[in-house]
């Protein structure tokens, strides 16, 4: 087939014993220049593109060896330009595998889905503070990437997380999206972080950084984890973060084993795990058995103009939080569930929920055994123009404080819930629970109003 230029496809054959040699098709493309592969590239072959210039590959390629970019650009012309994972055989693990090395870019500009593993950081390389590798997706405005069908089986303490993206390189500009296109990550499959991931070892000190803030518009749906992080996970001895953009879909995502964190997990062994969410985003339909959406443990998180429904657990329908700093504003929370807490489970940390002076946080029709809306153990929550309403449990309609210090403020309403066996429609709080109420506003219509107290004491 026609090139535009001729390439320096340098075949370098494997002795394998008993196998048909392998190749390497390998592509030096000098700074400012642009070659364009349209051959169908078949067989046991790898790709090693080292740039810097640009190469564009528009094949129907079928290679089996992987791809391994070590600096330069890649548009990506067709579909099968890296090959295709290889369904659920990790023993073929290089096949659709792309490892990126160095600073790499990959050019979408126009709509593709690919069946490729996306790799930024070479696990093997230790100490892992020596890894290198930097990846910008240049995705065109009205164009959508779509990375889907990686079924990560490995059971590698390293190799086992992240289905379609995994970041081994301690650096927030490890990943990095520009253009203005669209990011879907779907039906992806991995032990930790089914559709991305972030991680290191319990006792390293590095950062574990998922950074998508640059991305203009991100689904992530229908991703499955074995233990932790149906969609997102970030784990690290060192701090975690999780940073995302604003237009977030994450639906339909799970964690099987009664795992944690549905959508998103996010911890830090020894620092601080952040998360960092844009506004204008939808959790629905996730499901795991800590936090049915999302799982922070020793996080920071902040949540603002966002919507939580019907997402699933045994604890925290919606969000679990464990020794965590929150603050959540105009966020609604309906349709979840859980045996404890309906739609937020908290232990220990600080749990802020408030409103703008447009409208409110709202946790409605979320149902549960104990605190149809929210169950606390130990931490500080704190309430502030909140309506919590038509949640229903058997203990603790609206809320259920098992211990700690709860405030409520003016503006809070609690009213419409249902305990199934009369015992606090509104609040049930046992006797090591604080509960104090702060209502110093005199119009009925707009100061804290709750239907019914119960207190075990």
């Amino acid at each position: 087939m026609k090139r535009t230029r001729i390439l320096f496809a340098i075949i370098v054959l494997l002795s394998l014993p008993a196998k048909t040699p392998a190749a390497t098709f390998e592509y030096t493309v000098p700074d400012e220049e642009t070659w364009t592969e349209d051959a169908d590239l078949t067989g046991g072959d790898r790709l090693l593109i080292n740039g810097p210039g640009l190469l564009e590959l528009t094949g129907d390629n079928t290679v089996t060896g992987g791809t391994t970019i070590t600096q330069g650009s890649v548009r990506l012309g067709s579909d099968t330009a890296f090959g295709t994972w290889p369904g659920n055989s990790w023993q073929t693990r290089r096949q659709g595998r792309v490892l990126v090395i160095g600073d790499a870019t990959l050019i979408i500009d126009e709509d593709r889905t690919i069946t490729n593993r996306i790799i930024i950081g070479d696990t093997s390389v230790f100490p892992p503070e020596d890894r290198t590798g930097s990846l910008t997706f240049d995705i065109d405005a009205g164009s959508t990437l779509t990375i889907t069908g990686v079924k990560n089986t490995s059971t590698d303490p390293y190799r086992s997380a992240g289905g379609a993206i995994s970041v081994n390189v301690s650096s927030p500009d490890a990943l990095n999206f520009i253009g203005g296109g669209r990011l879907v990550l779907s039906d992806n499959y991995a032990a930790n972080g089914g559709a991305a991931s972030a991680m290191f070892d319990w006792y390293d000190t590095c950062s574990a950084i998922l950074n998508f803030s640059s991305l203009s518009e991100l689904t992530v749906s229908d991703n499955t984890a074995l233990w932790c992080g149906g969609g997102l996970f970030a784990f690290s001895g060192g701090s975690a973060e999780v940073k995302l953009g604003n237009y977030l879909e994450f639906f339909d995502n799970k964690v099987l084993n009664s795992g944690w964190g549905g959508a998103i997990f996010a911890f830090s062994v020894n620092g601080t795990a952040e998360v960092t969410l844009g506004y204008d985003s939808v959790f629905a339909g996730n499901m795991a058995g800590h936090g049915g959406a999302i799982y922070a443990d020793n996080s920071q998180l902040t949540l603002t103009d966002m919507t939580f429904v019907d997402n699933k657990a045994d604890y925290g329908g919606a969000i679990y939080l464990m020794n965590s700093v929150v603050t959540m504003t105009d966020v609604t929370m309906t349709g979840n569930h859980a045996r404890w807490g309906g739609a937020i489970y908290q232990i220990g940390g600080e749990l802020t929920i408030n409103s703008s002076e447009l409208s409110s946080s709202m946790l409605t029709n979320n149902t549960a055994t104990w605190g149809g809306a929210i169950y606390q153990s130990n931490g500080d929550l704190w309430l502030d123009a909140v309506t919590l309403t038509d949640n229903e449990s058997t203990w603790g309609g609206g809320l259920y404080l098992a211990s700690g210090t709860t405030t409520l403020t003016d503006h809070t309403k609690i009213f419409g819930n249902e305990a199934r066996n009369s015992f606090g429609k509104a609040v049930v709080k046992a006797k090591n629970a604080s509960l104090t109420i702060n209502n110093n506003l005199h119009d009925e219509a707009v100061a804290l109003y709750l239907d019914e107290i119960e207190s075990f004491l």
